[in-house]
């Protein structure tokens, strides 16, 4: 079912807030839903959903090449992707991006501060950092974003 909550997608779709609308089309007035028709739509919807939750994935963390030489752990480096996408990045963005609801319990908040604190130390070695706002959250200092901007070159469209 669709709810009444503004479009995630800028892409039109038949149903409001993105995708296709499972059983809009299998039901008619007073006549019963056809089983294969009506698997056949949330197939369809749950395929579409899972195409936006790894568009939205990509987004959250973005596939960078960062330096080999920081010797970054897979953790920290998503620690890391995180916060070069973002001028700021709090501690509930930073989990969402270091476990992606991959099945298993996740674990509490302040191993954030933990990946912080050993990326931190990685990257101070290089000249580069991660800067805590008291309150907010974490970002890269200029250093570690000049780093990464020299082995990501963007191709101008």
């Amino acid at each position: 079912m669709c709810s009444a909550r503004r479009p995630i997608s800028p892409s039109p779709s038949p149903c409001r807030n993105g995708g296709p609308s499972p059983s809009r089309s299998t039901r008619t007035r007073g006549s019963a839903v056809r089983p294969d028709v009506e698997l056949a739509a949330l197939r369809e919807r749950t395929e579409w959903l899972e195409e936006r939750i790894a568009f939205l994935e990509r987004l959250l963390v973005p596939v960078l090449a960062l330096p080999l030489e920081w010797g970054l752990t897979v953790h920290e480096a998503r620690l890391v992707s995180a916060l070069y996408a973002r001028s700021e990045c709090t501690k509930d963005q930073i989990m969402a991006a270091l476990y992606r609801n991959d099945g298993r319990d996740e674990p509490m908040e302040k191993i954030v501060d933990v990946f912080v604190c050993k990326a931190r130390a990685k990257l101070k070695r290089f000249g580069a950092g991660i800067t805590t706002h008291w309150g907010h959250g974490y970002s890269l200092d200029a250093s570690a974003r000049a780093a990464i901007d020299k082995l990501n070159v963007k191709v101008p469209a």
